[in-house]
């Protein structure tokens, strides 16, 4: 009977937790940052003075301490340096570390380090002191105490440190007389199920951080007008004096501002002390040169600063773009849970994101979507960046893509706004779709033999290239098979808001996403996410046999032959078109581990053709097999065309008006080019001789087997 009872107990128990919701045993540490600023711009140093008051919410007790120092990365002979000069990483990033960092470095110097507990866990007043000794390597410090920290206790860390600002490389840094300041600070790593998260600041790979709040006093010089993540509690930021009247013409407000602007001297002073709660991380911008812009969404202020001389660009769109995305943002996935967002103008080009705070090179529809979208899937679902980039990345780039094709159609941007689609040739390019674009940058590095898992450590992908189409394209790709799964945008996004309003504002990893997903549905998606995120299978469906038979009630029953040549599985969305330009839809489901099915049904009229995933939103390899009749698409060869459709043959053609034979017979032509992606091209000229009444062909071209012996076959007739 014990024993009955024994296995009983133990079973409830793996009950418990196989059935259990993650949030039942969810913890998360808190932090909380006090911080004196001050900017010396002569020099380009910051001063500061820390007050961390870290909470230990986990059910351990830790002997030691853990922060990053962001900055001393920038260095000779680090771990990212190293990386950088082995190849790692992006190129246009490499080569200021391969001509050694020459007025680039940076450096955080810890001054004081004490690290203190309140006497009876009642006051800061008296303070016993814990800390053993610190040490510095690469860019983790690392603290160990005298005496552990226990659950539910409380530590104080009192830090005075300089941050010597280097010219900007990456994300952080001064560069055209602006001050860029992300990763800037001593930070707490993460501890969390998985213990420490101390991490150095490698070549590839970005954050993760503990929430808490931040109060932040700056000492500035008075010309520099600052934003920050949060909001402002005392002093004055500059906003006002520069603030811009878009009820006039922008270069006659400018005029107007610069004869009547004075400039405070550099030895005046400006004092302003910022306050975040509930954030991962803290940045801010500072330039002399800042103009602003402001407005609401709903009870969110929207702050837009922006270099004056690009105000050009900025002025009015970059304001109506921001409040256009978060409002966009809040629709589709759950309301903003801080009181301003703010876009700045970091003048070099590319794009970050921070809690409440974007630092932005263009002033481009996309990128404010792109880098406010990482503050849902990153600041407000925090996953560890390093680890799972794709959890963010992937997230905003198919958040991106969704929101520019919705607005603006499948080719995902606004030609009324690109100078290219507005002048000549540019008008009479053919669009290309988004989607099939990033479908065919993936499937190039698919069969190139060199993918790699999605699921890795950034730092450990062979190349830049492959970190981006791992982190940034596949992941995106796999979300919109997703939606294609759910045959619904309200039921993708009610998905999305389920794992956004379970989860924000703690700690994401895979795991709790797929989780979510599946509570939401009530079904095992192993098989779609593993996939994916676990293997480089490939996904490629054909028609291998297609019957159509009249039955005796005037219908007509189809005998479709499916055909898996790869190894990744999903239902098929079957379109069957009928002349009078009606047609028939349907799911094949019968889809898990089945290389081959008979999918028989029964349709009004006679079948025209039969396509597979007629919207070609699967990456599947190969389209050409994926339809009873593949549809053409003919050009007109422009220069510097680059159009290749996911879905269609491409025929280019263009007028020949030399072609000049071993007698120099003048022999005007055409050419005209068949290809599809890159399993074939055919490139056919035909001249005819004037002189010599003589007729002048060539063929050439290659065919490339889509899993097997690549490119192996080349023709070349004459």
């Amino acid at each position: 009977m014990l024993l009955i009872c024994k296995s009983s107990a133990l079973l409830l128990a793996v009950l418990n937790t196989i059935f259990s919701d993650p949030l039942d045993h969810y913890w998360q540490q808190k932090v909380d940052y006090e911080m004196d600023i001050t900017l010396h711009d002569s020099i380009r140093q910051l001063s500061g003075k820390t007050i961390i008051k870290y909470t230990n919410n986990s059910p351990d007790s830790l002997d030691r301490l853990y922060m990053h120092l962001y900055p001393n990365a920038f260095q000779v002979g680090s771990v990212k340096y190293r990386e950088y000069i082995s190849f790692s990483g992006r190129a246009s990033r490499a080569k200021y570390f391969k001509d050694q960092l020459d007025g680039f470095t940076s450096k955080i110097e810890i001054h004081d380090f004490d690290v203190a507990m309140p006497d009876q866990n009642t006051s800061w007043i008296h303070k016993t002191p814990v800390l053993k000794n610190y040490k510095i390597s690469d860019s983790i410090l690392e603290a160990e105490l005298i005496k552990k920290l226990g659950p539910n206790e409380k530590v104080r860390i009192d830090i005075n440190w300089t941050h010597h600002i280097g010219e900007m490389v990456e994300r952080a840094g001064f560069y055209k007389g602006q001050y860029n300041m992300a990763q800037w600070y001593p930070k707490m790593a993460v501890y969390d199920e998985e213990g420490w998260h101390a991490d150095v600041f490698h070549a590839e790979g970005e954050f993760y951080g503990e929430f808490g709040d931040f109060k932040v006093q700056f000492d500035i010089p008075k010309p520099f007008i600052i934003a920050a993540s949060g909001i402002v509690t005392a002093g004055d930021p500059g906003w006002s004096s520069v603030k811009v009247d878009t009820s006039l013409d922008y270069e006659k407000w400018v005029n107007k501002f610069d004869s009547l602007y004075v400039e405070p001297e550099n030895f005046e002073r400006r004092n302003v002390t910022f306050h975040a709660e509930n954030v991962h991380d803290f940045a801010w911008v500072a330039s002399k040169n800042f103009m602003y812009e402001g407005g609401k969404h709903e009870n969110i202020d929207v702050h837009v600063l922006y270099d004056k001389d690009r105000g050009y660009d900025w002025t009015k769109v970059v304001l109506e773009r921001s409040i256009n995305a978060i409002a966009w943002l809040e629709n589709k996935f759950g309301e903003y849970p801080y009181p301003q967002i703010t876009t700045t103008d970091r003048v070099k080009n590319g794009g970050m994101e921070y809690p409440m705070l974007v630092m932005n090179g263009r002033a481009s529809e996309s990128l404010i979507l792109h880098e406010y979208g990482h503050i849902y899937f990153y600041g407000i679902l925090a996953n560890n960046e390093l680890d799972e980039a794709w959890l963010d990345e992937g997230f905003t780039t198919t958040q991106t893509s969704h929101y520019m094709m919705d607005r603006y159609g499948d080719h995902g941007f606004d030609t009324t706004n690109n100078d290219f689609y507005r002048s000549f040739p540019g008008r009479y390019y053919p669009l290309e779709n988004d989607l099939h674009s990033d479908q065919w940058r993936a499937i190039n590095l698919m069969i190139s033999g060199h993918d790699e898992n999605i699921s890795r450590p950034s730092y450990l992908f062979k190349n830049g290239i492959s970190y981006s189409r791992n982190a940034y394209t596949k992941p995106s790709l796999m979300l919109t098979e997703l939606r294609y799964l759910f045959d619904s945008d309200s039921l993708y996004y009610a998905a999305m808001k389920y794992y956004y309003e379970k989860w924000k504002l703690k700690h994401v990893n895979e795991e709790r996403f797929i989780e979510a997903i599946e509570e939401f549905t009530n079904q095992d998606m192993n098989w779609f996410f593993d996939s994916w995120l676990h293997t480089t299978n490939h996904l490629d469906y054909g028609i291998e046999s297609f019957k159509k038979t009249k039955n005796r009630d005037g219908k007509w029953d189809i005998d479709l032959g499916i055909k898996n040549y790869g190894k990744r599985f999903m239902p098929l969305k079957i379109k069957t078109s009928f002349s009078d330009g009606t047609f028939d839809t349907r799911w094949w489901q019968n889809h898990l581990w089945r290389y081959n099915d008979l999918f028989q049904y029964t349709v009004d009229k006679k079948p025209l053709k039969v396509t597979i995933d007629p919207e070609s939103r699967l990456v599947d390899l190969d389209f050409r097999n994926n339809t009873t009749k593949m549809d053409n698409k003919v050009v007109f060869d422009w220069p510097g065309l680059d159009y290749n459709p996911r879905n269609e043959y491409l025929y280019k053609w263009s007028p020949q008006f030399f072609y000049w034979d071993a007698t120099s017979d003048f022999a005007p032509g055409f050419r005209i080019k068949k290809s599809y992606g890159p399993y074939e091209y055919l490139n056919t000229q035909i001249n005819y001789g004037l002189n010599s009444k003589e007729l002048f062909w060539a063929i050439n071209g290659w065919r490339q087997n889509v899993h097997f012996f690549r490119r192996t076959t080349e023709l070349i007739f004459n």
